[in-house]
Order: structure tokens, then sequence, then C-alpha cells
């Protein structure tokens, strides 16, 4: 049952951190080229010219943003990714618009997504992080325990018949039994 436990944690682990990691990444790649771009990119007041709500099959709520801004004397209608709750109709927003294609465009205030998802991978990277030294200090106990021949003497708690589990149409016999070790004085829970 230990080794189960150890290796639960081991593959829960590695797999929030590979999750965690790549959410915190991709956040991080995409809040830096959103930076960049508005470092390079020029600025322009926007008009929305039309909110278009729509609802999908589950229900949910999707908004599509279109604005119309003039740059050198060339007027451009496009839509936008991004929408706010504090947006609509006639509203005139802040543009950042790149020179040499002024219909790629980005909107002031649309780093919080990014933020969000660094911070939650992040946190999840953190708890694999967590999992992994869980289960590595686990298993290299228990190598070291088994190398060193410690002998623990154990008090046999429980000796039944595991009813859930069938093997060659038998029940298996479940024996538990706890000890506490005299190296560390932790106690420590067996199951057969």
């Amino acid at each position: 049952m230990k080794k189960t436990i150890s290796t639960v944690f081991l593959l829960v682990g590695a797999l929030f951190f590979v999750i965690g990691s790549l959410f915190a990444g991709i956040g991080g790649v995409l809040l830096y080229s959103n930076i960049k771009f508005k470092e390079s990119a020029e600025t322009c007041e926007a008009l929305i010219t039309e909110i278009e709500v729509y609802r999908d099959s589950d229900g949910d709520t999707y908004h599509n943003v279109f604005v119309r801004y003039e740059i050198d004397g060339h007027v451009y209608d496009e839509e936008l990714n991004y929408y706010t709750s504090g947006m609509s109709e006639g509203d005139v927003i802040t543009l950042y618009y790149d020179p040499a294609n002024p219909s790629k465009t980005v909107v002031d205030g649309d780093n919080f997504l990014f933020i969000v998802f660094i911070g939650l991978g992040s946190v999840f990277a953190i708890m694999g992080l967590c999992f992994l030294i869980k289960a590595i200090k686990d298993k290299r106990m228990v190598k070291r325990v088994i190398a060193m021949n410690y002998i623990i003497q154990a008090q046999i708690g429980d000796f039944s018949i595991d009813g859930s589990l069938m093997i060659n149409g038998r029940h298996p016999f479940v024996l538990r039994a706890s000890a506490i070790s005299p190296y560390n004085g932790q106690a420590y829970e067996f199951r057969s």
C-alpha cells in the first residue's frame, strides 16, 4: 500500500508540475510578446461600434467587440480579441497597433489573462514540486531502510480477508500492523 501511495504522489506530482509549468510558461511567453508588441506599437483612439452578444449550446455568453479607428487617413473596422464588462457601444478606447500592419491591434489592459495563467500555473507547478519532493524522500527513506537492514518490530493490529478483491478465485488475507521507528520516533502503519 505504501508503494502505491508513493507512486501516486510521484505521478500526481509530475502531472501537476508539468501542467503547471506549461500554463505558467505559455502565460509568460504570451505576456512577454504582448509587452514587446506594445513597446514597438503606436497608439490610437478607437470607437466601439458594435458588441455582439451570443450564447453557445451550453448557455455560456460570449461577446464580439468591433471597433473603428483611423490611421493616416485610412479607416479600419476590426474585431477585437478582447472584452470586459465595462465596454459598451459608443465608448472610445486606446488601441496599440503595429505601424507596419495597422489592422494588428492590442487593447490596453489585456494582460490580465496572461497573469492569471502565470499565477495558476505557478501554483500548480509548486504543488507538483511538493508532491514530487515528498515521493522522492519517501522512496529514498525506504531504500535506505532496506539497504541498512533495519529491523522494526511491529504490532499486528488486524488480520482479515479482503472481500473486495479476488485473486485466482480466492479472497486474499490482509495483515495490518503498526510500529514506532526507534530511529526517528515516527509511527508507521503497514498493510499487506
